[in-house]
């Protein structure tokens, strides 16, 4: 019996002295330190925390980009369109169009595609026209997905469209090389370098009027009686960023 009281004493005591020492910690400045610690502990966490981007920052950071890239944009725009009237091209630029991004290039070189950031979701379908910002024909729209498109570039074999040179009407193709050739121009067309070749716009789905390039070569075939035309184009896609699509 007097074991368990001396226990029970002995457990008083210490909790007695808790208490005084508690106290005096506290009086003595236990509560500022205690403060201190959590702050110091704390305050990184709520400093992170309260410096997290909003909503609205992450909005305005996106505003702020959209109108550098649409100054950009404006600039080449006004550059592109400088230069065609310089070499006195008649630009043609139908509207609607719609702008977009090429985010990358076939990286085979007899394979001239680009694929965009726009698709079906954005209004894009097949044989839509690929445009620079000064106007010049790029290439047309091949494959449609839901936010992302392939076009088919000047360049590429498989792309034959018809084109108009002066009063003549002929088929521009590709060769292994990538260089560009007016097919099916008799030899009796009046073509001289240094005219403007345009879409004609016969049997491929474009329309017509698209500056394309402009007649850097003519000779004879060698069969008759077609003439050979080489084509140097205005643009290069892949010297591009943003293009523009219309139908």
């Amino acid at each position: 019996m007097r074991k368990k009281n001396s226990f029970t004493l002995k457990k008083s005591y210490i909790i007695i002295c808790a208490i005084i020492l508690l106290a005096l910690f506290y009086i003595l400045g236990g509560r500022g330190f205690i403060i201190d610690s959590l702050s110091a502990i704390l305050g990184p966490m709520l400093s992170r925390i309260s410096y997290l981007p909003t909503r609205d920052d992450i909005l305005e950071k996106e505003n702020v980009k959209l109108r550098q890239e649409n100054a950009i944009l404006s600039e080449r725009v006004i550059a592109q369109e400088a230069l065609l009237k310089d070499k006195n091209i008649d630009i043609k630029f139908p509207g609607p169009k719609l702008l977009t991004r090429i985010l990358w290039f076939n990286l085979l070189p007899s394979k001239r595609v680009a694929h965009i950031n726009r698709g079906s979701s954005q209004g894009v379908y097949s044989d839509m026209v690929a445009l620079d910002p000064g106007g010049s024909f790029l290439g047309k729209v091949i494959n449609v997905f839901n936010d992302s498109a392939d076009i088919l570039l000047l360049g590429d074999k498989s792309l034959r469209i018809s084109v108009r040179i002066g009063d003549t009407i002929g088929a521009l193709e590709a060769t292994s090389d990538n260089k560009l050739m007016v097919n099916l121009v008799g030899s009796d067309s009046n073509i001289e370098v240094g005219m403007p070749v345009y879409t004609a716009g016969q049997g491929d789905a474009l329309p017509q009027g698209i500056a394309i390039g402009r007649v850097s070569e003519v000779s004879p075939s060698g069969v008759e009686p077609f003439l050979t035309i080489k084509v140097n184009a205005f643009s290069d896609a892949r010297a591009q960023e943003y293009i523009f699509l219309i139908p």
